[in-house]
């Protein structure tokens, strides 16, 4: 292999390995999720550029009205590549302040924030069929 070969596959690996060095935050957050405790799934959507999220099955039979809720809205990716936008929290009927974290392929953390207060969950991604 000539220095010209050389040089032009140290360049190749140099941006594949630049292309998958990505944190997973960087990950895409659309599709569905399971929340914490497995009590709904939640589908992610992207629109004009911000990412929803809407109930679409919940397991308390009692809850069904909820399905279809807007639990997330106008999140959008930022500098430290986590996405802000508001949260709906059902307990206080009220839209907070809201974070996305990418913990990996198939985990976000979703946190909310009220004043000085913030709870947590971790939702785990939804294999759909097709898609394993």
């Amino acid at each position: 292999m000539c220095k010209s070969d050389r040089i032009k596959s140290g360049f190749v690996a140099g941006v594949i390995l630049f292309l998958f060095s990505f944190p997973a935050a960087a990950r895409d957050i659309a599709g569905v999720w399971l929340t914490e405790k497995d009590e709904s799934k939640i589908e992610i959507y992207r629109q004009n550029g911000e990412y929803f999220g809407k109930i679409i099955w919940i397991r308390d039979p009692k809850k069904q009205k909820a399905v279809g809720v807007l639990t997330l809205k106008n999140f959008v990716m930022q500098e430290d590549e986590t996405y802000e936008g508001s949260v709906y929290a059902p307990h206080l009927d009220k839209n907070v302040k809201g974070v996305i974290t990418v913990r990996g392929e198939e985990e976000i953390e979703i946190r909310g924030y009220l004043g000085f207060f913030s709870g947590k969950q971790v939702w785990k991604r939804v294999k759909q069929a097709g898609n394993e």
